[in-house]
């Protein structure tokens, strides 16, 4: 199973190509990020539609800020775009920050409901960065579990980082979700979230950021 991770960048005029991580602060703050978040949805999943013809277990995550999450309109466009083409549900996946819990775990909990109910995977990102409490973990109605980058990137600096690392997997294994490893670089990072239990990893090495065209092509000759 592979799955695609979608990003909107911004080609700046000056800076060049931006990463979300570097607009979205100033999207979410501007009331912009609604416009981005349905500019996603309403673009990604006929490519994902596209990319199923050639290949059918591919899957498509998406993430969403805490700002995107309060837009009352996400759910029928989410639910809109599945219908329109033809998309299995659980193909989807929407990734939340768990800083977007600790802001507001009462109505992220219920938006999350909400989006459960459209059929589409969630799952909980930037996981460990301490943002939310562990116990409202039980309360979200999510499916997988994110490990921030920090603590793969630290994998192999210390017999504590790996402790730590480890911790994560086997709380998000304990409340029956899946794990994985965000921001996989090199192969001893690779080997060390296999050993550590990791359901899936995502990163450079597995994967580094490519065009929609790209992708597709890697499908074909896959499946070629």
């Amino acid at each position: 199973m592979l799955w695609v991770d979608a990003q909107v960048h911004w080609q700046h005029p000056r800076r060049g190509l931006l990463g979300p991580e570097e607009f979205m602060p100033v999207a979410d703050a501007t009331g912009s990020a609604t416009a981005i978040s349905r500019f996603a949805i309403e673009h990604a999943l006929p490519q994902l539609a596209h990319w199923r013809a050639a290949k059918p277990d591919v899957r498509l995550s998406l993430g969403m800020s805490a700002r995107q999450l309060r837009d009352d309109s996400l759910e029928s466009v989410l639910s809109d775009a599945i219908h329109a083409n033809g998309i299995d549900p659980d193909a989807v996946c929407l990734e939340i920050p768990e800083g977007a819990v600790g802001e507001d775990p009462e109505a992220v909990t219920e938006t999350l409901r909400t989006l459960e109910a459209t059929g589409v995977r969630l799952a909980l990102s930037d996981f460990g960065s301490g943002a939310a409490p562990f116990s409202r973990l039980r309360q979200l109605p999510i499916d997988s579990l994110k490990i921030h980058r920090s603590f793969i990137r630290a994998l192999g600096d210390s017999d504590e980082d790996a402790s730590i690392a480890g911790a994560l997997v086997e709380l998000g294994h304990a409340l029956g979700l899946d794990v994985v490893a965000d921001g996989v670089e090199t192969e001893a990072q690779l080997e060390s979230v296999r050993e550590l239990g990791c359901d899936a990893a995502q990163g450079q090495l597995i994967g580094p950021p490519a065009t929609e065209e790209q992708i597709h092509a890697l499908l074909v000759a896959e499946v070629a």
